[in-house]
């Protein structure tokens, strides 16, 4: 009877409630559209953190122009690899500094934080195309097949084929 979560927001509040809705008689694409509407979600969060960023300053988080850039490259190099050294560059920190504000800013270190992306991007490719799963894995910035293959799985459950046979089903 006590919420656990509570706010305010509108676009939050009315997607949540059309996720409910649908959530009462899943379809084959509930799970696309769930994992929609929670990248929707983080976005208006992202937003409604970026307000309240002198406070993440205080606290010794990346500022919210760091961060944005660092993002930015991840998303634009997300085929190649990236390594700590670029990245705390971009952000103008060591690399022990720097590891210390993204994990305190984002909640993941810099590595699960690209992994995610790469994973979330491989789900996209697995559901949308009919792209064979070792180009997949190269597209999104792994090495080889059976790393993709055993991230995947680590990351969602399934294997990266089962996944996209749930995607058709």
């Amino acid at each position: 009877t006590n919420p656990t979560v509570a706010f305010e927001h509108d676009g939050l509040t009315r997607g949540l409630a059309e996720l409910c809705r649908e959530a009462a008689s899943p379809d084959n694409v509930f799970n696309l559209m769930a994992e929609g509407w929670s990248i929707q979600a983080l976005a208006h969060i992202s937003r409604i953190s970026e307000r309240n960023q002198s406070s993440n300053e205080l606290r010794g988080g990346l500022p919210g122009r760091s961060l944005r850039r660092v993002e930015e490259y991840v998303r634009e190099n997300l085929t190649q690899p990236i390594c700590l050294a670029e990245l705390s560059e971009i952000a103008g920190l060591s690399k022990r500094h720097f590891l210390r504000a993204f994990q305190e800013s984002v909640g993941a270190t810099p590595y699960n934080y690209v992994l995610s992306l790469r994973i979330s991007e491989a789900k996209r490719r697995l559901s949308e195309t009919d792209d064979s799963i070792v180009d997949v894995a190269l597209a999104t910035g792994f090495s080889h097949a059976q790393h993709f293959s055993t991230s995947f799985k680590k990351a969602t459950g399934v294997t990266p084929s089962a996944f996209r046979q749930r995607c058709l089903s």
